[in-house]
């Protein structure tokens, strides 16, 4: 697994974070209730924590174990189909 790919699906899952927070805030603030605001939030929130964790390896290691980058991947695109 090159380094390249764990740094770009970092950027573009902290991207997409970035755009569902501001989303949650200002569009969704008015629709859903607190208690379903608050969980869109903490979503939000660990979407983030998974870019920066693959940001982290991808900048600091010559080479990112593919197992742990798939983990991290596929565990964010699962978890949003689940819920």
């Amino acid at each position: 697994m090159t380094t390249q790919i764990v740094i770009i699906t970092g950027a573009f899952f902290g991207m997409l974070s970035v755009i569902f927070g501001a989303f949650g805030a200002h569009a969704l603030k008015k629709i859903l209730t607190k208690e379903q605001l608050h969980s869109f939030e903490v979503g939000v929130k660990y979407q983030m924590y998974h870019a920066i964790v693959l940001l982290v390896l991808g900048f600091n290691s010559n080479s990112v174990n593919s197992s742990i980058y798939w983990c991290f991947a596929l565990g964010q695109i699962v978890k949003k189909k689940i819920k």
